[in-house]
């Protein structure tokens, strides 16, 4: 069973890259539709669950390598 963009490209590099493009993507619409039903601003709340979702992934990230 292959998990999205590494079943489309050939290197883990390029998969990586395609997979963070997609994640981004899908929060940015999370947030959007969540924008439209608690406030006047879409795209705001859009780019605030961007960035929350960068933020706590990155974070993620960084503990997991510290750990080993």
């Amino acid at each position: 069973m292959c998990l999205g963009p590494a079943c489309l490209f050939a290197t883990v590099h390029k998969a990586l890259v395609g997979s963070v493009i997609v994640t981004l993507l899908a929060l940015f619409i999370f947030g959007y539709v969540k924008g439209n039903f608690t406030t006047d601003k879409p795209f705001r709340s859009a780019w605030q669950t961007v960035v929350v979702g960068r933020l706590a992934a990155t974070d993620a990230f960084v503990i997991a390598k510290a750990i080993g």
